[in-house]
């Protein structure tokens, strides 16, 4: 029996994923509880046994400990997104060590992208290659690379972390 702890679930991100979470019957994988944490709580449909924990990332005071944790949760406020993430890092224990832990980020990262050249899961992000793009763009770039280097350092501390990249939908 695996669990699994979806941060930000009821998002685009959530929606997909459950929307398909019975297609893929990840049964088989023994996935058989789900807890979403969400500031607004809807409805979602599964075979899974699915429980809430209507609240932002930002105002949890305790992490259930889970098999699997998937951290999706965005919001336009920057600000707020950092606190959720120092929040979510400040949750964690040691019991949470044997947790697989996946941050949803973004290609933004990589700043302006050429579509002749390949982009390779190495290539260095940093600010300045995020610099040319406005408005909610930028912020949003650069949460993801900040976000990032968090979950990184969480990886040197005994996390076990994946970072997955998402591109176009």
């Amino acid at each position: 029996m695996k669990s699994l702890l979806f941060i930000g679930g009821t998002g685009f991100l959530g929606q997909s994923f459950f929307d398909h979470l019975d297609k893929f019957n990840l049964k088989k994988n023994k996935l058989t509880k789900v807890i979403v944490l969400s500031r607004k709580r809807k409805k979602i449909e599964s075979k899974i046994k699915i429980s809430y924990i209507t609240k932002s990332i930002s105002d949890l005071k305790k992490l259930p400990v889970t098999d699997y944790i998937i951290y999706a949760a965005n919001s336009r406020n920057y600000k707020e997104d950092l606190r959720g993430v120092y929040n979510f890092k400040n949750l964690l224990n040691e019991n949470h060590k044997k947790t697989k832990i996946l941050l949803t980020s973004s290609g933004a990262v990589y700043g302006k992208i050429n579509k002749k050249n390949k982009i390779r899961e190495t290539a260095y992000i940093s600010l300045n290659k995020v610099s040319n793009f406005k408005g909610y763009k930028k912020n949003y770039a650069k949460l993801k690379i900040t976000k990032e280097k968090e979950f990184y350092k969480l990886s040197k501390n005994g996390f076990n972390i994946v970072i997955l990249r998402l591109f176009s939908f």
